[in-house]
């Protein structure tokens, strides 16, 4: 007979695995989701998702430490400042206030959601697979394959090496073939300082070790020829475009510099210009940039409260450092987050959202954080 704790994990299972299933439907806009949702609505998702995980975590006492007050402090003042941003742009949602700022720390801070950490990673792996039969070329899919594959690995490194090198080489082919620039550097940056970081823990190394890193490195560089064109299309086909004499950075990054620069220069102000910014001055509803979206959306002073909340949930992370999933998740979500927007507030990307809540709420329960020594 299956425990009370078991019996919940397996329901929550089954019912997020559908749930982002339709969710990553949304996120992929198949069938004009978003028109028919509206870009404005994208919250409504996230609070039907997060009513569900109510459900498992209510009944569970709230406990409260002094880490997890000053994480709070910082919560409310980043959302207080986005939110009277959007209220002199009317834009202001009174449901979408209270889900970010009393909800979801009510649902994802409970002590209880760290017992579903796994299942929630677990039930995102599955609901991504079956759109593997729309691959090709395509940001947004690379994006939702990234985030989720990369966080896979906290678990992998744990496998045998032949699981540890399948699993790394398959995910290298799926996110070549897409050609997403950030997913393809992202996906480098991770799984070299893994290896490095392998390496460089290991007191005494063994040539069949070396041997094995090698036949991985042969391997991986066999696949990277055989899919040159779409690595090399992916990572560097901006330079066609790229005039050295005027040095016009904005042809490599799709334009991105440009509007960064803009927003600099005259687009900053202390409480932004309104989530409709990007749109009516660029004609595209993302900064794809975490950074210059809540710069040019909200102002300066929710930037100044998210960049203190990204370096908290950080310094965090670094304490955790041996509990890989958070290590793994950060690093692609914040990575990610230099050129695209996945952000939650405005986003229709939605698990990657609810994975941020999951992670976030069970780093800030754990029970004991390395201790550095200081020489």
């Amino acid at each position: 007979m299956l425990s009370k704790n078991k019996l919940d994990k397996q329901i929550l299972f089954i019912l997020f695995s559908g749930c982002f299933l339709v969710s990553n439907g949304i996120t992929l806009n198949l069938s004009n989701l978003h028109q028919r949702i509206g870009n404005e609505n994208s919250w409504i998702v996230l609070f039907f998702l997060t009513l569900i995980t109510m459900l498992f975590t209510i009944r569970y006492k709230f406990v409260f430490t002094k880490k997890k007050l000053l994480f709070l402090v910082i919560w409310e003042l980043f959302l207080l400042s986005v939110n009277i941003s959007k209220y002199l742009h009317n834009e202001f949602s009174i449901l979408e206030f209270l889900l970010y700022a009393i909800l979801v720390p009510m649902v994802f801070l409970n002590s209880s959601i760290i017992r579903y950490r796994e299942t929630f990673i677990v039930a995102i792996f599955i609901s991504v697979l079956p759109y593997f039969y729309l691959f090709a070329p395509w940001n947004t899919l690379a994006i939702l394959i990234t985030i989720i594959g990369v966080t896979g690995l906290a678990f992998i490194v744990k496998k045998r090496p032949f699981v540890q090198y399948s699993y790394i080489i398959i995910f290298f082919l799926l996110i070549f073939l897409t050609e997403h620039r950030t997913s393809i550097i992202t996906l480098i940056i991770i799984i070299f300082s893994t290896i490095f970081i392998k390496v460089y823990k290991t007191k005494i190394v063994k040539y069949i070790d070396i041997l094995k890193m090698l036949i991985f490195l042969i391997i991986v560089a066999c696949f990277a020829y055989l899919f040159y064109d779409n690595v090399l299309n992916a990572l560097l086909n901006k330079w066609s475009s790229y005039n050295a004499q005027t040095s016009d950075i904005a042809s490599l990054s799709s334009g991105r510099t440009d509007m960064w620069e803009t927003v600099i220069k005259s687009g900053t102000s202390l409480l932004g210009n309104g989530e409709t910014y990007f749109n009516h001055t660029f004609g595209i509803y993302h900064a794809h940039n975490h950074v210059f979206q809540i710069l040019g959306a909200y102002g300066i002073l929710s930037l100044f409260f998210f960049l203190i909340l990204v370096i908290f949930i950080l310094l965090e992370v670094f304490k955790h450092r041996n509990k890989l999933v958070y290590v793994y998740f950060f690093s692609a979500y914040f990575i990610v987050g230099l050129t695209e927007y996945i952000f939650f507030i405005n986003t229709f990307f939605i698990y990657p959202s609810i994975l941020f809540f999951v992670l976030v709420g069970s780093l800030f329960n754990e029970k004991r954080d390395i201790k550095v020594k200081c020489s």
